[in-house]
C-alpha cells in the first residue's frame, strides 16, 4: 500500500513559463531575432528595439524538452500547417504547436516538431519561415540553427516628450549654469 499526498494527483504536469529571444543563424537582415507579427505571420526580420513582436514564452509541461511556444503580448502559439508550414494559432493545444528542443555539437538549439519528426522550425537569409521538410538539404542547416537568450524582465516603452540630449539642449542647459554661478559669484 502507498501513501499518497492529498495535494498530488496522478499524472500531475508541471507547467513552467520561461521569456526568451531566439536568434537565427542564416538570418543576414536586421538582427535575425524570430517575431510573431498578429495575423498570422512569423519571420526572423526582428530587431533588438521591437521588444512587442520578438517576446517569447516557451512554455513547457513536464522536465522533458517538450514545449510550445508563445508570443508574450499577442498570446499566439507557433504551429506548424497540415502543409509544414509556420503558421501562428490562438489555441496552442494543437500536436502540431508542440516542439522538441534538440542541442546540437556547436551549442546552438533546433526546434523538431513532436507530430513529425522529420520537420523543424527555420528562415532563409531574408528571414522568411520555410517549410518544416527542407530540413534535409544539408547545405541549409543553419538556418535552421537558433541561439537562445532567456530574458529575465524586459524593457517597457517609455513615453519621450522630445529629444532631452541633444547637442543644443545641453549647450542652453551649460549656459544656464555658468550664468547662474555669475551672477551668485557676483554679488558676494
Amino acid at each position: 500500500m502507498s501513501i499518497r499526498s492529498p495535494n498530488l494527483r496522478p499524472r500531475e504536469t508541471l507547467v513552467t513559463a520561461k521569456k526568451l529571444q531566439l536568434q537565427c543563424q542564416c538570418v543576414t537582415k536586421g538582427d535575425g531575432l524570430v517575431q510573431f507579427i498578429p495575423g498570422r505571420r512569423v519571420n526572423a526580420k526582428g530587431r533588438q528595439d521591437d521588444v512587442n513582436f520578438i517576446s517569447l514564452v516557451a512554455v513547457t509541461h513536464s522536465f522533458g524538452s517538450r514545449m510550445r511556444l508563445r508570443s508574450q503580448k499577442y498570446n499566439e502559439f507557433l504551429c506548424f500547417s497540415q502543409k509544414g508550414k509556420l503558421v501562428l494559432r490562438r489555441n496552442g493545444d494543437n500536436k502540431r504547436c508542440v516542439f522538441k528542443e534538440r542541442i546540437t555539437k556547436d551549442n546552438f538549439i533546433e526546434l523538431q516538431s513532436v507530430v513529425k519528426p522529420n520537420w523543424f522550425v527555420g528562415f532563409n537569409k531574408k528571414g522568411r519561415a520555410l517549410k518544416g521538410s527542407h530540413y534535409k538539404n544539408t547545405r541549409r542547416r543553419n538556418c535552421f540553427r537558433f541561439a537562445k537568450r532567456e530574458t529575465k524582465d524586459l524593457p517597457k516603452a517609455r513615453a519621450t516628450f522630445g529629444p532631452k540630449f541633444t547637442i543644443k539642449n545641453t549647450m542652453i542647459e551649460r549656459f544656464r549654469f555658468s550664468y547662474a554661478l555669475k551672477i551668485s559669484g557676483s554679488g558676494t
